[in-house]
């Protein structure tokens, strides 16, 4: 999102400050994961997908789809215990919920990535 500053000649690029103060994903020094660190796990996850589905459909380096489907794999793992180990440390009760539930969204895209990594190193193969 672009949102004006107060001087014509310039931009920011982001939420607005309100949002950035009440967002979920505000770094207050003791969450679990700092903001950059999401932002490149994000940009890894991005990556995964496209050599999840792009070797598939070109046809070249097919190879590439079940590593693809491994570091999923590894990224899932890495996923579930940092929503773990972040459960431990929050107070209220829908932040366990919240957490468990992300949890949860790892662990089905850790099964999904694994099942496409079985089928395309052994009966499957492109």
């Amino acid at each position: 999102m672009v949102r004006r500053s107060s001087r014509p000649d310039t931009a920011t690029i982001g939420p607005p400050p309100s949002l950035r103060r009440r967002g979920p994903f505000r770094y207050s020094g003791q969450d679990p994961v700092p903001p950059s660190q999401v932002k490149a796990l994000g940009a890894v996850e991005a990556l995964a997908a496209v050599g999840l589905v792009l070797p598939g459909l070109t046809g070249i380096a097919t190879v590439l789809t079940p590593l693809a489907a491994v570091g999923v794999v590894t990224v899932m793992v890495g996923g579930i215990l940092v929503h773990l180990r972040a459960r431990t440390q929050q107070a209220t009760p829908d932040g366990r919920r919240t957490e468990i539930q992300g949890a949860i969204v790892c662990a089905m895209l850790l099964v999904l990535a694994a099942v496409v990594a079985w089928g395309r190193f052994g009966p499957y193969a492109l």
